[in-house]
């Protein structure tokens, strides 16, 4: 049922599987604007919950992994924009993304080790993220990167810091992402295993 295109964990794991193109059609019929304006970088936009559990309901991994139905959304991203160093959420360590809109492979995904990052203070933008206040990537060396393929998936650890890059391109990136229930009992390695066994 699936195929990894590529395992570069613990970082992440690119994939697909059968019926990962019925995913991005029914993101696209759904008709949303995804349009970003010029003055906004980044919109998170969470899917009506009737729409969510519809999206949840043709992931092949949702009889195993408790996806949260509150939690699943449209990340877009505006060309010409960059996305600090981050951890997700609180306690986040694992994200399920889908390439919906990708049309270049200008916009990269970085991680960073987290000894190089500890002179930043952390903004949790009221309790949503883990932000480094200040991060100046000039400075820093990644340990690694990706670039996100239309009609993918990727099983992406969150737990280390990591930003995303699309400076360079003159395209808008559309992810369709999915959490966990109970986020922060669930990490990498484990949901790996339990999704690709």
């Amino acid at each position: 049922m699936y195929n990894i295109t590529k395992d570069n964990s613990p970082y992440f794991v690119e994939f697909e599987h059968t019926g990962i193109e019925q995913i991005v059609e029914a993101v696209k019929a759904l008709g949303i604007d995804m349009q970003v304006q010029p003055r906004v970088g980044f919109i998170h936009h969470p899917l009506q919950r009737v729409d969510a559990i519809s999206m949840i309901n043709l992931l092949p991994f949702a009889d195993k992994i408790p996806i949260n139905e509150r939690r699943v959304s449209l990340f877009i991203t505006r060309p010409g924009f960059y996305y600090r160093a981050h951890k997700d959420g609180l306690d986040h360590r694992v994200s399920i993304n889908y390439g919906i809109d990708i049309r270049d492979d200008k916009c990269i995904t970085s991680w960073y080790d987290d000894k190089d990052l500890v002179q930043y203070s952390i903004d949790t933008l009221g309790g949503y993220s883990r932000e480094a206040v200040g991060f100046d990537k000039a400075n820093h060396k990644p340990i690694h990167q990706m670039t996100a393929q239309q009609g993918k998936g990727v099983l992406l650890n969150t737990e280390i810091y990591h930003d995303f890059d699309n400076s360079e391109s003159s395209e808008q990136r559309v992810l369709l992402t999915f959490r966990i229930k109970d986020a922060g009992e669930w990490y990498f390695e484990e949901v790996k295993s339990i999704i690709f066994s």
